[in-house]
């Protein structure tokens, strides 16, 4: 067994290894040159190598790795990226709030139907602090009547 520790380490030679050996074949292309021509049916073609006795030209990229145009390119996609992002984060939020305030609205509605209704028989009977069941007067039962049909006209329709 090597003694470098590194290279001999089991995860290195299984994992890391392997997984460089990849990275290095999957950027040397992306560094190759480019070439375009017409093929002898008339459609343009690119690849790494011309065919032989076909004229070609040698396509250049667009950017080239040290562009500050390239990286402000980036960084405007990337920002724009961002902010599209955020938007349809707080577009979430908000159609999430606006379904808890209906939810809620719905729930005070119907609270106040189910009093109207309980208002509405002759004899209501509330429960006092202490626990025993006490009868309201009429007064007491015409005013809550009113609040109920209060809040349901002006928050229910």
């Amino acid at each position: 067994m090597n003694n470098d520790g590194v290279t001999s380490h089991p995860l290195f030679t299984r994992l890391l290894a392997p997984g460089l050996f990849f990275i290095l074949i999957i950027t040397t292309p992306a560094s190759a040159r480019v070439y375009k021509w017409v093929d002898e049916d008339g459609n343009v073609q690119f690849s790494q190598n011309p065919p032989p006795g076909v004229e070609s030209d040698v396509v250049e990229p667009k950017y080239s790795k040290g562009s500050t145009q390239a990286q402000q390119d980036l960084q405007d996609r990337v920002e724009g990226f961002r902010k599209r992002a955020d938007q349809r984060q707080k577009n979430a939020d908000e159609k999430q709030q606006q379904a808890e305030e209906k939810a809620a609205k719905k729930q005070r509605c119907d609270n106040a139907r189910r009093r109207l209704a309980s208002y509405s028989r002759p004899r209501v009977n509330k429960v006092s602090e202490d626990g025993q069941r006490v009868r309201i007067g009429e007064e007491q039962r015409q005013a809550e009547l009113a609040k109920a049909r209060e809040y349901l006209a002006e928050h229910c329709q």
